[in-house]
């Protein structure tokens, strides 16, 4: 058989909201601990809720990976979060794509009115690709960072679809 597949995980760069959340959360919980001075043990307690909610559930978001599987024609994205939990994000067939490009490139200049699924690793030094489909009668362009052996893997099988410029 002639089956294909690719993985890869790559880490999202740290964005600075992911920082204004982590020093805002901190900030709150230390207002409401030193509130407690004046106005009681009731929000120290509270304080200690909310740290307890910030380490728990709001700290583990920030730290992000995109694992992207491609299994034959299908390309998979799951996101890692805090390397524990994961979740899909999405299924595409790449048979059905129309184009697959890197962001700046100028095959994606007549493709106007999409919704934008931003999976790369955010760093401004690497230029993802773009992948142009229809989902639910929408055009999608899911951002994403494959390396060099995916590319080539989905060029063996989309050598119209593909472009590397």
């Amino acid at each position: 058989m002639n089956d294909t597949f690719c993985e890869q995980i790559v880490q999202r760069k740290t964005k600075p909201s992911d920082i204004a959340i982590k020093v805002l959360s901190i900030a709150v919980i230390v207002v409401l601990a030193l509130s407690s001075v004046f106005f009681g043990f009731l929000m120290f307690f509270v304080a200690v809720i909310f740290g307890i909610i910030a380490v728990l559930l709001i700290f583990p978001r920030l730290k992000v990976e995109y694992e992207y599987s491609l299994l034959n024609h299908e390309l998979n994205v799951d996101v890692i979060y805090n390397r524990a939990k994961r979740k899909h994000l999405i299924s595409v067939d790449l048979k059905e794509v129309e184009v697959i490009a890197p962001r700046t490139s100028h095959q994606l200049d007549s493709y106007h009115d999409f919704v934008t699924k931003d999976y790369s690793m955010a760093d401004a030094s690497q230029t993802p690709y773009a992948v142009m489909c229809t989902i639910s009668q929408q055009m999608n362009c899911i951002l994403f960072n494959p390396d060099e052996d995916m590319v080539n893997r989905m060029a063996s099988f989309l050598p119209r679809t593909l472009h590397r410029d």
